[in-house]
């Protein structure tokens, strides 16, 4: 029988040596929670302390953590080429026309300039022949003179129109978007992929009340028991099915789910939900894989007198919501002129800076930084580069310093301002992805309220549930399944909402009545 050892990640090599044990000795090991589990070949005879002996619990964890992990992005990965894949051979194997009749691609178009908002670069795709697309406000394009697998300009749809098609840049886009003859096509945007990877990695080595709540998403451990809650109902149509499965809500300690066909008012129940957490002071997550989804909570609890912030891309977001993005009220708070006032400054200095020579490889000829400067308060030349030159470097330096020293600290005060706006929030409402945001991604809340859970692949959902101490999903995992590219990833279609259904049933309550079919 083959001896198994726990170990901190950051330990193994110090504590092999002190138990004589080398890398061939190992036959198996598996990561998480900070620690590994070691398996040791059979042929390995030692007795370790009682320490590095890991209970049949913790090792059932630690391999079931490091195996899902694995899987997972492994299947998130293939999904992710996938796409990918498909998108370039679509391209690739059907002309312009037949991907505008296919309504994949806009033909023949203009560009001209927009105002810019909330730091994002517009630009107004036009022409005179109608436009009949698939391409929707938030999906994200390629931007081409007519060859789009040569171009690497993207941009995020913000409107869609008869004429016209509004694409919002994060940088200043080149002069030739506003030539004649300009391409657009639809394109996948891979950054969620690689926030549901970020997730798993941190998944892997969730501690305290994240990993409880991970053991619970992943089936390693019961919830705790549920006691009914009485309220009294915002929504006085609540019928009663909605009301028990609200009051069993309130009363979860660690998950809830609701379920039912469509029209039966899940996310009529989930608002209800929202709304009594805000009144027991509690911070609510309110999310969903897709901002349409998300945009249809914020528009029912924007009827209520709670505080709410919108964190998305600004061209994602329905443009009656607007007032609630953390960009618009980013731009409304007290300390933003000032912050402009600093950006203004680094402009003028980066102008001043350009007077100077920079300290380019072939001109520094090899010379740090500070011996740059060292040289230059001497007056003295070295390695064939004169006076004047090391002194106008000089100045460089001290001018790019200068800059950089600024930039850190507008940053810090913008990071400041947009903490200071999620924390007098009651609710944030963001899709799966963007809670990993840069905004959001240090953040946690009591709990989280996902709507449509059973149209999410595994990965999508654990995003928010490792940002909360409790979850309430709302799904029909009766009804289609996520959508999935790859055929090798058939298993990414079964929702972790399916999963928990499966595993935890006694924590549901199916909505009954329908008010629409």
């Amino acid at each position: 029988m083959s001896i198994s050892i726990i170990l901190p990640k950051d330990k193994i090599k110090k504590e092999f040596k002190r138990l004589s044990l080398k890398n061939s000795d190992i036959k198996k090991i598996y990561y998480a929670n900070k620690n590994a589990l070691i398996i040791l070949k059979k042929r390995v005879k030692i007795k370790p302390p009682k320490d590095l002996m890991p209970s049949k619990e913790l090792e059932e964890e630690i391999k079931k953590i490091d195996n899902f992990v694995e899987e997972f992005k492994y299947l998130i990965e293939l999904e992710r080429v996938a796409e990918i894949s498909e998108q370039i051979s679509e391209i690739k194997g059907f002309s312009a026309k037949e991907r505008e009749i296919f309504g994949r691609a806009i033909l023949d178009l203009k560009g001209q300039k927009e105002p810019k908002k909330f730091n994002l670069y517009f630009v107004r795709f036009g022409r005179e022949r109608v436009i009949d697309t698939q391409i929707s406000p938030g999906d994200i394009v390629l931007i081409s003179k007519g060859e789009p697998l040569k171009s690497d300009l993207r941009g995020t749809v913000s409107e869609v129109k008869k004429h016209y098609i509004k694409v919002a840049f994060e940088n200043l886009p080149p002069k030739w978007v506003y030539s004649f003859g300009i391409r657009v096509d639809l394109y996948i945007n891979d950054i969620t992929f690689k926030r549901m990877e970020e997730n798993l990695n941190q998944l892997r080595d969730a501690d305290q009340k994240r990993r409880e709540v991970r053991n619970i998403a992943l089936g390693l451990k019961r919830p705790r028991e549920i006691k009914k809650v009485d309220f009294k109902p915002f929504n006085k149509k609540l019928n009663t099915t909605q009301k028990e499965a609200v009051s069993y809500a309130l009363g979860c300690k660690d998950l809830f789910l609701v379920h039912g066909p469509p029209g039966t008012g899940k996310t009529s129940t989930l608002i209800e939900i929202v709304l009594q957490e805000v009144k027991r002071g509690n911070r609510v997550l309110a999310v969903a894989d897709s901002n349409i989804a998300v945009d249809n909570m914020l528009q029912r609890l924007a009827n209520y007198d709670i505080s709410l912030v919108r964190v998305g891309h600004p061209a994602r977001v329905l443009f009656e919501l607007e007032e609630f993005l953390i960009q618009a009220k980013y731009e409304k708070s007290f300390e933003v002129q000032a912050i402009k006032k600093g950006w203004e400054d680094v402009g003028l200095l980066a102008k001043k800076r350009e007077e100077f020579s920079k300290p380019t490889p072939s001109r520094s000829r090899g010379m740090s930084y500070d011996r740059i400067l060292t040289l230059a308060s001497s007056g003295k030349s070295q390695r064939g580069v004169s006076v004047k030159t090391l002194q106008s470097m000089a100045k460089w330096i001290e001018y790019d310093r200068k800059i950089d020293s600024l930039v850190g600290s507008l940053r810090a005060k913008e990071e400041e301002v947009y903490k200071k706006i999620i924390d007098s929030s009651d609710v944030v409402l963001a899709t799966n992805s963007m809670v990993l945001s840069e905004v959001l991604k240090e953040f946690e809340f009591d709990v989280a309220i996902i709507d449509e859970g059973s149209q999410q692949i595994i990965p999508s959902t654990l995003i928010p549930l490792m940002h909360s101490k409790r979850f309430i999903i709302a799904g029909d995992h009766k009804q289609l399944p996520p959508t999935v590219v790859s055929k090798e990833a058939e298993k990414l279609k079964k929702s972790l909402f399916e999963e928990l259904m499966e595993l935890n049933k006694d924590f549901s309550k199916m909505l009954k009545i329908q008010y629409r079919m």
